[in-house]
């Protein structure tokens, strides 16, 4: 039995990548599936080493484009995203603040709007650059494109001596069959390969480019953007982020905040 770990921050596809994992070779097992919880060192979506994490199976690491990442969090099903990034520990990471409950009684956590990008970097400084753990990258992008998956799934089955299973080489899950992503479509394939956010605004562009190194965006093959395709008022979203900020670092009291999604 071939068991490794797989971490990968929220809307990075570890769902998608476990699954094209298991539909390809045959005993294997993921020691922090979904019913890990947040508080343990094993949970999935940590963005660095947590204390107590065993050096007993190989790591993947995974990643999405940091421009798309940050659209699918931003616009799409976060899952515990909000809540759960409270509860990080690395100081490079600013803590979110409760700033009241919304309309439907749900608490509302607003974020640094840099932290995006900032835990992006980070996860790839800590389970990569500086990760002393048996480890393989996975590009979420490279499971798409049926050339690189090829390339990656011989890597992984040289590396680690896996067997295929019979009929399923170099298959992927169907477009609605991965966990959480059951709206996932063709469209949005050519979407992400693309690398070029549309609805986002340019403020979240600016913050990749700001806090995520070239270094970074060079070892994972990372080509820069640096103009979102939503149409925006600059100055108006920049006012805006500005106040969101100033709220969080308790220099303004909460109330009627422009969105900034």
């Amino acid at each position: 039995m071939f068991e490794f770990y797989l971490f990968g921050l929220q809307r990075s596809g570890t769902n998608f990548a476990y699954d094209t994992l298991k539909m390809n070779f045959a005993d294997i097992k993921q020691l922090n599936l979904l019913e890990c919880p947040n508080d343990s060192p094993l949970w999935k979506h940590h963005h660095e080493p947590r204390a107590g994490f065993p050096n007993d199976a190989p790591v993947f690491a995974m990643y999405k484009n940091p421009y798309m990442w940050i659209e699918s969090i931003k616009q799409r099903n976060a899952m515990d995203f909000n809540w759960s990034h409270t509860r990080q520990r690395d100081s490079r990471i600013k803590p979110m603040k409760l700033l009241g409950l919304n309309d439907n009684g749900t608490k509302n956590y607003r974020e640094d709007s840099p932290n995006l990008a900032r835990m992006w970097a980070s996860h790839v400084q800590t389970w990569h650059l500086d990760n002393k753990y048996d480890h393989t990258v996975i590009r979420y992008e490279d499971l798409l494109v049926k050339d690189t998956l090829v390339e990656f799934l011989d890597k992984v089955q040289s590396k680690y001596g896996l067997t295929w299973i019979a009929g399923n080489k170099y298959k992927t899950p169907a477009p609605g069959e991965v966990i959480n992503s059951l709206d996932f479509n063709h469209e949005m394939v050519d979407h992400y390969l693309k690398g070029q956010p549309t609805l986002i605004k340019q403020i979240y562009i600016d913050y990749v480019n700001e806090h995520v190194s070239d270094e970074i965006m060079e070892e994972l093959n990372y080509k820069r953007v640096y103009e979102t395709l939503k149409g925006k008022d600059s100055n108006t979203l920049l006012d805006s982020v500005k106040e969101m900020d100033q709220i969080i670092r308790g220099e303004k009291p909460p109330g009627r905040v422009t969105e900034i999604m």
